[in-house]
């Protein structure tokens, strides 16, 4: 059985290697693999949706807005299995929908998650990547600074959708 204190040596023995393999495999990984979405179809806005109900909700309750602001015609979100049920409650949106398993979605929101990732996820205009928290892991805290008093809905609306003040936000249909 191992002490307290050997468990936290030896993960501190391990720990620069868990950081090595996500900044020199996984990221690099979900480089390509979001390149690769990006170019499958580039008339189209691909949008990936972290597996979280609030980002899901404040997502597709700016959809319309986004698609306005962009310009694109089609849009295509990446959803889990869990959420596509959810999209029956947003009639007006219409897009493709393509369904991933969590490890997928969070094998490609990796993107985000460093800086070099952030450099390159920069350069695909057409995809838009919803992961707040990665905002905060980075240190990137700019629109947050421009915005006070900023709310959670607002983390996506001006720091993932990078909409403005006046975009609207269309709430499910429960009717």
């Amino acid at each position: 059985m191992l002490t307290k204190q050997k468990r936290t040596r030896l993960r501190n023995r391990i720990w620069p290697y868990v950081v090595a393999r996500k900044e020199f495999w996984n990221v690099p990984n979900a480089i390509h693999k979001c390149r690769k979405i990006a170019n499958s179809d580039k008339e189209a806005l691909h949008i990936l949706i972290c597996d979280h109900i609030g980002d899901f909700i404040y997502t597709m309750g700016y959809v319309q807005s986004l698609r306005v602001q962009t310009g694109y015609k089609r849009i295509i979100l990446y959803v889990t299995e869990k959420f596509a049920k959810l999209l029956e409650l947003y009639p007006d949106i219409t897009g493709e929908v393509t369904i991933l398993t969590p490890q997928k979605i969070y094998g490609l929101l990796l993107i985000s998650s460093t800086w070099h990732g952030i450099h390159e996820y920069e350069k695909i205009d057409n995809l838009i990547v919803i992961n707040p928290a990665n905002a905060f892991s980075n240190g990137n805290f700019d629109y947050i600074v421009r915005y006070p008093n900023i709310i959670f809905q607002d983390c996506i609306r001006y720091g993932c959708l990078r909409l403005g003040k006046n975009s609207t936000f269309i709430p499910a249909n429960f009717a």
